[in-house]
């Protein structure tokens, strides 16, 4: 249904753009496009949580601290190993035998 009435605004639109003699190439065009669309978003997904934090308080900020320490942990259980244990030498020969 949404598609219908968008279509159909669209298409009085342009009757009435001929009606009044502009042509389709004259037409204002929106400035922005898709990487303008997607710059919002990112935008918006980055501002979100603080929005949340701040339009909830003070409760707003235990629940951030709580996140915070949350992925504080995930972050180290993620993390690399911070030791390198090498180098180690290829075709070694085994260890004797025992007595």
């Amino acid at each position: 249904m949404l598609f219908k009435q968008t279509a159909d605004n669209a298409s009085k639109r342009q009757a009435s753009e001929r009606a009044a003699g502009i042509a389709a190439e004259e037409a204002p065009r929106p400035v922005g496009g898709a990487a303008g669309a997607i710059g919002v978003l990112l935008l918006l997904s980055l501002a979100m949580p603080v929005l949340i934090v701040v339009g909830s308080l003070p409760s707003g900020l235990i629940s951030a601290l709580i996140i915070g320490i949350g992925m504080r942990q995930a972050w180290r259980m993620t993390a690399a190993p911070p030791a390198i244990t090498g180098p180690y030498r290829l075709g070694m020969d085994a260890a004797p035998p025992g007595p």
